[in-house]
């Protein structure tokens, strides 16, 4: 028997998400999500921050997939996103790579009471892009261009 509200599923999962580097928006670096340990451990003070090489700077990820599309009684919210990458996006050269699956649980609690809770499981897949994004990420680095560097969009770099 149904009420008149719409019923919700009852899931083990809501949604499913696919997150990482979206080629029609290129590289932003991103400015909200400073790794503050690495910072320490590197000397790097509040004016040297955008003096980092591009391989130690967090860029900003996009949602490429949620599945399913629609769930009745289960929005889906793009604010998951910060709570899957909290350290945003990052780039490791071949060496360097963590090779280790890592794993990491969240819960957030809105204001009107509903809950986001999640299991995320991060892993690194090798990057096949045109030779200009892998080619600012791999230049020596030099802290002016670096600052003014925004936006890798199409193979064009955009300074602001």
């Amino acid at each position: 028997m149904t009420s008149g509200k719409e019923e919700a599923e009852t899931t083990l999962v809501d949604y499913f998400v696919v997150a990482g580097y979206d080629p029609e928006v290129g590289l932003v670096i991103d400015t909200t999500c400073d790794d503050c340990a690495w910072e320490e451990e590197n000397g790097i003070t509040l004016s040297s921050k955008d003096q980092r090489p591009p391989l130690q700077r967090a860029f900003i990820a996009k949602i490429l997939h949620h599945f399913p599309q629609r769930r009745a009684g289960a929005p889906f919210s793009d604010e998951v996103l910060s709570l899957c990458m909290p350290k945003g996006l990052r780039f490791f050269t071949e060496k360097d790579v963590p090779l280790d699956v890592s794993l990491h649980t969240f819960a957030n609690i809105r204001e009107d009471g509903s809950r986001i809770n999640g299991t995320v499981i991060t892993y690194y897949e090798r990057f096949f892009s045109s030779h200009n994004v892998l080619s600012i990420l791999k230049s020596p680095h030099k802290p002016d261009h670096c600052a003014r560097f925004v936006v890798l969009k199409n193979g064009v770099t955009s300074n602001q």
